[in-house]
């Protein structure tokens, strides 16, 4: 897996999101990673953690860049 930190240009993502425990997140994040390979492999290109939404949970979501085209 290639990291990167730095400014791309925006682009629209789809994908699946779900909501983690601070706590928790780097035992249950993997597994939604596996989760979401079985379901659709394609979608897995990029993790994004979208928003802190209070009591130490957040939105963190496995998505691909959106191309214009209906999801399945």
């Amino acid at each position: 897996m290639k990291e990167y930190w730095g400014k791309i240009p925006g682009f629209k993502v789809v994908g699946y999101t779900k909501e983690f425990f601070s706590e928790n997140a780097h035992e249950m994040i993997p597994k939604f990673w596996g989760e979401v390979f079985e379901k659709n492999e394609s979608i897995s290109e990029y993790g994004i953690c979208i928003d802190d939404i209070g009591d130490n949970r957040f939105y963190y979501m496995i998505a691909r860049i959106y191309d214009g085209g209906e999801e399945q």
